[in-house]
């Protein structure tokens, strides 16, 4: 298979990515003037519950099948009989946890109706494909068909949810759109695979890896599900999780641009250039992929907490000024997750150290376990966010100590000092403008604007790295139009 481009693999996950967060953001102002805080509540709480056997179900496969076909891209037969290893253990794996959802099912006494709906979502991880194509970095086959089925739920949201009493509704769109949104990928596979004999295929093989993998899918879950979990069992409040739910989604939907579809892209290659033993390429990767995303992650907190008290009433209704504190203790987390996202993705996920990055998510998930217990009785959302933050900074911290100077604290500091100073300025100016006394409307729009412009400016200004970077690729691309337009 012939070398893919990463620009265009880039291009194609950001293409996904920001579609994956401009449609929430579309769809999120009518969903919560809609169906209010306690519908969303509902959602947040059973989808958190039914989540832990979605994960059961894709058992660790995702990250470790990048890995693998991401190593083995080259060679089109082998790659082939990993591709149907993996995912026949996925089905293995997806039907032991659809038994073991039945039986919580019938456990379970509120919301059955909404539990049976949402175990689509099971069969649809055992149907997810994207890390066969994330491996052969051939991202626009699962970005396009992706996007045009999600931009249907979005419409379908609008058709068909009218009041609370639609809140089945809401559940069926959404798990339908994830499960068409896996199954179209499954168009494309005979374009990549060749036929395997059966006889020939060692599935169990890859059980031991999968788990090393799946362990600190679990850990994770703990801080980004069992929050949620634990805020209905303790407060009984369904509307304190439509509060945190959507603070959540905002976050997410920011940290999505910010550094997942580049930890994807940067993540195939960099293991095929481990596997190589390009380490020197490899540093430089880890280096500019930091850099752009404490860019943007630095920027966007600042910009967040600036804007916070106009942009969610504005976005999600009056009745959701609960989220706004919430959201403003949330902004951090942009940043210390970018770090390990960041070196995971790049450094421990490629360089096949997931054991290791997996002992330190589970003192993470423990820390935020502990904290969760102590915060969520008396502060309820606020304090699974602080618990959060705290098993956050652990884990980034941990990863930065043992990634083998591949990258160091020192590297970090000079990445992001002067974004700090850059992001205070601006933060004091988006707070100037919102106290303009105009449209709210054309206020937000003017602190998004006038923010982002000012940072960009004392970024130039102090000559940040970021933007040194930035003028590189730029006229690294004059050039070659003016090699073309001459030719």
């Amino acid at each position: 298979m012939g070398r893919t481009n990463l620009k265009t693999n880039f291009i194609f996950r950001l293409l996904y990515d920001v579609m994956s967060v401009i449609l929430p953001f579309i769809t999120m102002p009518y969903v919560t003037r809609v169906l209010g805080p306690d519908g969303c509540g509902v959602y947040s709480f059973t989808h958190a519950n039914v989540t832990y056997f979605v994960l059961f179900a894709a058992l660790g496969t995702s990250g470790y099948g990048i890995r693998t076909i991401s190593r083995n891209r080259d060679k089109k037969e082998e790659y082939s009989k990993l591709f149907w290893e993996i995912e026949i253990l996925t089905v293995v794996s997806s039907i032991v946890s659809l038994l073991g959802f039945f039986i919580f099912f019938l456990l379970v006494e509120e919301y059955k109706s909404f539990y049976l709906i949402l175990s689509i979502l099971i069969v649809s991880s055992l149907l997810d494909i994207s890390w066969f194509f994330t491996g052969l970095e051939q991202i626009g086959y699962m970005a396009c068909v992706s996007v045009f089925v999600k931009i249907l739920g979005a419409i379908s949201i609008f058709v068909f949810v009218k009041s609370p009493d639609d809140l089945f509704k809401y559940f069926l769109i959404n798990v339908l759109v994830q499960f068409l949104s896996n199954l179209s990928m499954w168009m494309f596979t005979r374009k990549f695979l060749v036929r395997v004999p059966f006889r020939t295929l060692r599935i169990f093989r890859h059980l031991k890896e999968t788990l090393i993998f799946f362990i600190p899918t679990i850990a994770i879950s703990i801080y980004n599900v069992l929050d949620k979990t634990l805020i209905g069992l303790i407060t009984h409040e369904t509307a304190q999780n439509g509060f945190y739910d959507n603070a959540t989604q905002i976050i997410g939907g920011v940290k999505s641009l910010v550094y997942v579809s580049i930890g994807f892209v940067m993540g195939a290659r960099t293991s095929y250039l481990f596997a190589n033993n390009k380490f020197g390429e490899v540093k430089e990767k880890i280096e500019l992929t930091m850099n752009y995303i404490m860019f943007l992650a630095i920027g966007f907190g600042f910009g967040i907490l600036g804007v916070a008290d106009s942009f969610v009433p504005v976005l999600l209704g009056g009745d959701f000024t609960g989220a706004i504190p919430l959201l403003k203790l949330m902004t951090p987390l942009i940043a210390i997750i970018g770090i390990s996202n960041c070196l995971g993705s790049l450094y421990y996920n490629p360089v096949g150290k997931r054991k290791t990055s997996a002992g330190f998510i589970i003192i993470g998930a423990l820390t935020n376990l502990l904290c969760n217990l102590i915060l969520i009785p008396q502060y309820g959302a606020a304090g699974a966010t602080v618990g959060t933050i705290i098993a956050e900074s652990v884990i980034s911290t941990l990863y930065l100590c043992f990634c083998d100077k591949f990258f160091s604290f020192k590297q970090l500091i000079l990445l992001i000092y002067r974004k700090l100073i850059a992001g205070g300025i601006m933060l004091l100016a988006v707070l100037a403008i919102g106290l303009w006394n105009a449209n709210q409307y054309v206020v937000i729009c003017c602190q998004i604007v006038g923010g982002a412009t000012i940072y960009i400016a004392l970024l130039t200004l102090m000559r940040d790295p970021i933007i040194q970077t930035v003028n590189n690729y730029l006229q690294a691309m004059y050039r070659k139009h003016c090699s073309k337009a001459k030719s």
